[in-house]
Order: structure tokens, then sequence, then C-alpha cells
């Protein structure tokens, strides 16, 4: 394997960690908006 392969390799991986990381951050602050808007004693 020559290293033009493990960079693509890395930088492939380093990616698809990249967007799995923001699609669970994005879901918990989704998820923490609706518990709020679904919240009836809340103020704001």
């Amino acid at each position: 394997m020559g290293k033009e392969q493990i960079m693509e390799d890395v930088v492939r991986d380093l990616t698809e960690l990249a967007l799995q990381e923001h699609r669970e951050t994005t879901g918990e602050a989704e998820q923490k908006m609706l518990k709020r808007d679904a919240d009836p004693v809340q103020v704001i």
C-alpha cells in the first residue's frame, strides 16, 4: 500500500468521523429544541 492510498484512507476515515459527530451533535441540539418547545411550563 503506497503513501497516497494510506493518505486517502486517513482522509476518508476522518471525514466519516467528522460527519458522524456532526450528525450526533445536530441530533442532540434538535432534541433539546423539540423538548423545550414541547414544555408548556417554560416561559421565554
